[in-house]
């Protein structure tokens, strides 16, 4: 699975937070609409991801990622490119420092 990512268009307009790449993608692990599917992290911003899925994920879809020692990030699938997909979590700001903290988390282990 390589990293896919789409052109710049009308969602870079519309995006609400800056994306973080990540230099190296990170495998996880998430449940879309009760099945478990395998993803690749490519970036992250504190609205959402930006995965690249082993299989389709459609839009509007449901989608919970386990954090490590924190809990559940529920969110949802809001555009789909080719291989990559976005997902939006729609948090509240009180949320975030927790989720931001969950994916360095994250990022720590996979180093």
């Amino acid at each position: 699975m390589g990293r896919e990512q789409p052109a710049t268009s009308d969602t870079d307009e519309r995006r609400k937070s800056q994306r973080v790449p990540l230099s190296d993608d990170i495998a996880i692990l998430l449940v879309v609409e009760g099945r478990p599917v395998r993803a690749l992290l490519s970036d992250v911003s504190k609205d959402g991801l930006c995965l690249v899925p082993e299989e389709s994920i459609p839009k509007g879809a449901n989608v919970v990622i386990d954090l490590p020692a924190d809990g559940k990030l529920e969110g949802r699938c809001v555009w789909a490119h080719k291989a990559a997909v976005g997902i939006e979590f729609g948090l509240a700001e009180s949320e975030l420092e927790r989720v931001l903290k969950c994916l360095h988390l994250l990022l720590q282990d996979d180093e």
